[in-house]
């Protein structure tokens, strides 16, 4: 106890309780397992959209076409369009089975293999995905495979734009489900962390702009994108939370039969 235990006593102590309540050891656990979840989700998320990154660099570089203005629209993803959310998602509240786990292992590491795995997968299945849209938009100017470059800058800018509006929105999706961890995002509270939609918003609201304000459009090589364009990217948020919302059924099926 700290305010009644000899100075010995707490100098060699594991734990002190500066306000004799025992119930401090319990808030404590809940809040540091809560710390070490939202550090392990907010590394799954940004790894993620690298690993969708990855892809695209590959793509091009693949089919040999330029890439000096998706490497400026990736930077942007890195240092202006993620930080919001992935700041909003460490303050993410302690889930409420948390107390119910069995403690981890020591050998369990912030950056296991499961959480990396999880990552190139999502990331790679948005990133290509993504990529295909922009070669969609190519074709609509006449690009094919075989083709190192695009004719036309506006139609080459748009499908870089494509590229950059497809990965944000495949990890909002993502986001969704990152949040509540095993448990199924369809039923958890959307607004239990109300930094999460300010932070989507900000997020959204900066993505806008870089599409469509024309001094950022210099700046980041972006071109205006049809309302249709915007529809068929978003359709990729859902589709990657459908195949998180699957896995974690999957997982949660496995661990109760082992109980």
């Amino acid at each position: 106890m700290g305010a009644g235990g000899t100075d010995v006593a707490r100098e060699s102590a594991d734990m002190v309780l500066l306000d004799n309540d025992f119930t401090s050891i319990v808030e404590g656990l809940r809040l540091g397992r809560a710390t070490y979840d939202n550090l392990r989700k907010f590394v799954y998320y940004v790894y993620t959209h690298n690993f969708a990154e990855l892809v695209t660099f590959v793509s091009f570089i693949i089919l040999g076409i330029p890439l000096p203005l998706l490497v400026i629209q990736v930077l942007a993803i890195d240092l202006i369009l993620e930080i919001p959310v992935s700041l909003a998602l460490i303050t993410e509240p302690p889930e409420s089975d948390i107390l119910e786990r069995p403690p981890r292992a020591k050998s369990v590491k912030l950056m296991g293999g499961d959480t990396l795995g999880r990552a190139a997968v999502i990331g790679a299945i948005v990133g290509a995905v993504a990529v295909l849209y922009a070669f969609g938009v190519w074709g609509s100017g006449g690009w094919h495979y075989g083709i190192s470059s695009i004719a036309d800058p506006r139609v080459y800018a748009m499908g870089t734009t494509a590229v950059l509006v497809g990965i944000m929105t495949g990890q909002l999706g993502n986001l969704i489900s990152t949040r509540v961890g095993l448990h199924s995002a369809l039923r958890s509270n959307p607004l239990s962390n109300r930094w999460i939609p300010i932070g989507v918003l900000v997020e959204l609201g900066i993505l806008v702009l870089m599409v469509y304000a024309p001094f950022l459009q210099s700046i980041f090589g972006t071109a205006s994108l049809a309302p249709t364009d915007w529809i068929a990217l978003f359709l990729i948020a859902p589709v990657v939370l459908m195949i998180e919302e699957v896995r974690k059924y999957l997982v949660r099926r496995v661990a109760k039969k082992g109980n």
